[in-house]
């Protein structure tokens, strides 16, 4: 049925590029604007430096509606370069893109599994996609003999907070990023870990 949802670690239909414009849903759009300065140039940064073995993915058919970017067994779905980001982006944009994209996961332990991004498509929202795609990494990662799961949410994002509660995960620190709050529209995150049974 076209319409049921399946998960699929690195589906080998869908495109880098398609994969990159997911993943740049979870970022702000002021990010997107002060920073890279074009969608298409900050899918193409993205694009270029990602490990599609890296993605857990909700296909509805053939379309991709919904992504869990992952890291672990030191793979990242998402591993921001100095040189390819500035041959993508140019010097000064390639420079802070890298630098503010860095950030991302800082301090995930090796014992964890982190979510470096969850996005799903705004006409899929609202479906459980979100749910079920956490839900699939847990599995994941107590097959891979991982301890916990953890993720950053920005602290403007309230509905995405609730949604991890629900499904276990506890707030354990949050960092501050005052100086780039004019550049990206957020100025801290919280880190959320969710551990597993064994």
């Amino acid at each position: 049925m076209a319409d049921c949802l399946s998960l699929q670690l690195d589906p080998r239909s869908v495109g880098r590029s398609e994969l990159a414009a997911l993943y740049w849903q979870a970022f702000p759009n002021s990010f997107t604007r002060s920073v890279m300065g074009s969608l298409s140039r900050a899918v193409a940064l993205v694009g270029a430096q990602l490990d599609s073995g890296q993605a857990l993915c909700a296909m509805r058919g053939s379309r991709l509606v919904g992504l869990a970017g992952l890291r672990y067994g030191r793979r990242s779905f998402f591993s921001p370069r100095l040189s390819t980001s500035v041959s993508t982006a140019g010097i000064l944009r390639g420079a802070l893109a890298c630098a503010v994209l860095g950030m991302v996961g800082h301090g995930a332990k090796l014992e964890e599994m982190y979510v470096e991004a969850l996005a799903v498509r705004p006409g899929s929202r609202r479906q459980a996609v979100g749910t079920t795609l956490l839900n699939s990494a847990f599995e994941l990662a107590r097959a891979e003999g991982l301890l916990a799961v953890s993720l950053d949410v920005v602290d403007t994002n309230t509905g995405a907070g609730r949604l991890y509660e629900r499904l276990g995960f506890v707030p354990v620190s949050r960092h501050r990023y005052p100086l780039v709050r004019p550049l990206v529209g957020v100025s801290a995150t919280i880190r959320m870990v969710r551990l597993l049974a064994p």
